[in-house]
Parts: structure tokens; sequence; C-alpha cells
């Protein structure tokens, strides 16, 4: 507890001085989710609540905590560039991952629409739109077993 608020002394500072301009940086956005869950995580574990509850938000809090070990990557000399290069690459990609997102949705909805010929529990896209679009992210991604498919063709 004693280092959020810590951290959060410096986050207040750099939001006094930077007034809105501090929500334009990607990096501050990470720095304050950071804070803000592990306040939450700290918080509802003296509260006592369930695990259940508390372990998706810990996988949260530990991917932004990675997240920020690209920020502390880009101080050295050695991994600056590198860290950069992602960076650019990943800014670059917004455009072709959108389209891939709306054509995974698409072939997931048309899955969907053909697994409903099926048994509910032969359904090879599963129940749910949710189902399918992960059926079809993962036929994108080349994931081609077909051995949950029926012997014959309905």
């Amino acid at each position: 507890m004693i280092f959020i608020v810590y951290f959060a002394f410096f986050e207040a500072k750099q939001i006094w001085f930077h007034k809105l301009s501090y929500f334009m940086s990607f990096w501050n956005i990470i720095d304050m989710a950071s804070l803000i869950l592990n306040f939450l995580i700290m918080v509802m574990d003296l509260l006592g609540a369930s695990e259940n509850h508390l372990i998706p938000m810990y996988a949260w809090a530990v991917l932004i905590m990675w997240l920020k070990l690209f920020y502390f990557g880009r101080i050295f000399l050695s991994t600056a560039a590198m860290i950069r290069m992602v960076i650019e690459i990943s800014y670059d990609m917004r455009y072709f991952v959108l389209v891939m997102i709306i054509a995974i949705g698409g072939f997931g909805n048309c899955f969907m629409i053909l697994a409903r010929n099926y048994d509910p529990k032969e359904m090879f896209t599963g129940n749910n739109y949710w189902r399918s679009f992960l059926y079809s992210y993962n036929q994108a991604m080349g994931n081609f077993d077909t051995d949950a498919y029926l012997e014959e063709d309905k």
C-alpha cells in the first residue's frame, strides 16, 4: 500500500503539471491503470473478496506491469531501438487488425449459422456468437483440426 501511495503521488504531480495532456500519453494511461487496479485488488483482498473475482484482476494487473517493462526498456540504448520498433509496428498494424477483426467476425457469424444445422451437442462452433468468433479466429490462425467434425455432411 505504501508503494501505491508513493507512485500515486508522482502521478498526481504529473497530472497537476500536464493537466489534460497527461491523459494523451499511452504510457501515462498504463501507469494510472496499474495504480488503480493494484489499489482495487488490495482493497478487495482486505475486504475478503472471493478468489474467483480476484484472479482475473490479478491477470490484468500482471499484464499491465509487463507492459510497463516496455516503457522502462526505452531508457537503455541497447533496447530503446527495439522497443521503439515494436511500438511503431503495432501502431502501423491498427488498420490491418481492424479489417482482420471484421473478417473474423463475419466468418464467425457464417459458421454460427452453418452450425445450426447440427444437434446442439455436436455443434462445431459452440452455441453462441462469442464461441463461433473464437472458432473463426482459431481457423484464421491455422488451427485446422477436423476431429470434432461429424463424418456426415448435413
